[in-house]
């Protein structure tokens, strides 16, 4: 009977006990956190654009008339960029920005000059620079004869033979010839030309008699203002007679 008993509370032990856990309240679930909105990702900036050069090239030489002779080693300038023209006269500058620039170009012996210069509308093609020399006056001698037999001179109204020397006139400055001969036995006359133009002959004019060398000759004179950038001469002209040796005095602008 105690064995009984002893198994009897055993079981209603167990049986509160097992009552009281399923009793016991479930534990409440921690709710998640909502989701946070990642933020979409900050476009990439645009990279700007480098800003546009160009290339300018050109040649340096001397103003007209004589644009043939090309300056090495003249300077050529465009803001704080130079450079120096090659044997040839050439120049090349790099990277010069988009505008309106002034171009200077200088060389020892002659007149610096500046150009304005716009990129990209002067652009392509090669600029040329002109420079004149400083000036001076260049004075000559020289003698020769002139005769019916020789060679006519183009351009010459009339079939004349003669004598010229040719000079570039870079200045606007006076041009002064002079001629001298000895004899009547010859009809001479004297003439200045400026880019294939008659500007004065001594056509129709009665010749001088003068003292010259301590010497009697006859003598005409020409006086005249040269234009700027031309090529001139100036002309014996043999206009009838014996061969006849002269003197041509010549002073001009170079």
């Amino acid at each position: 009977m105690l064995a009984y008993r002893s198994v009897l509370l055993f079981c209603l032990l167990a049986l509160s006990l097992a009552a009281c856990e399923s009793n016991q309240a479930a534990p409440t679930a921690t709710p998640a956190p909502p989701p946070v909105a990642t933020p979409p990702p900050a476009p990439a900036p645009t990279p700007t654009p480098a800003p546009a050069t160009f290339t300018v090239t050109g040649t340096v030489t001397e103003s007209a008339p004589t644009t043939d002779r090309r300056l090495s080693g003249a300077l050529v300038s465009i803001g704080s960029q130079s450079v120096v023209t090659d044997g040839s006269g050439n120049f090349t500058l790099t990277g010069v920005a988009a505008g309106t620039h002034t171009l200077t170009a200088s060389s020892g012996g002659y007149v610096s000059v500046t150009q304005e210069l716009t990129l990209p509308a002067d652009t392509p093609g090669s600029v040329r620079i002109g420079l004149d020399p400083v000036y001076e006056t260049i004075s000559r001698e020289m003698s020769g004869t002139v005769s019916a037999d020789d060679a006519p001179c183009p351009g010459t109204h009339g079939n004349f033979t003669c004598f010229t020397y040719a000079f570039p006139a870079h200045h606007a400055q006076g041009i002064e010839g002079n001629l001298y001969w000895h004899s009547s036995d010859a009809r001479l006359e004297l003439e200045l030309r400026c880019n294939e133009q008659t500007w004065v002959r001594t056509e129709g004019f009665a010749p001088q008699l003068v003292q010259f060398n301590r010497e009697p000759y006859y003598h005409f004179r020409i006086l005249e203002a040269a234009k700027k950038n031309q090529l001139c001469e100036l002309r014996v002209l043999h206009i009838s007679g014996d061969p006849m040796r002269f003197i041509l005095r010549a002073t001009h602008p170079n």
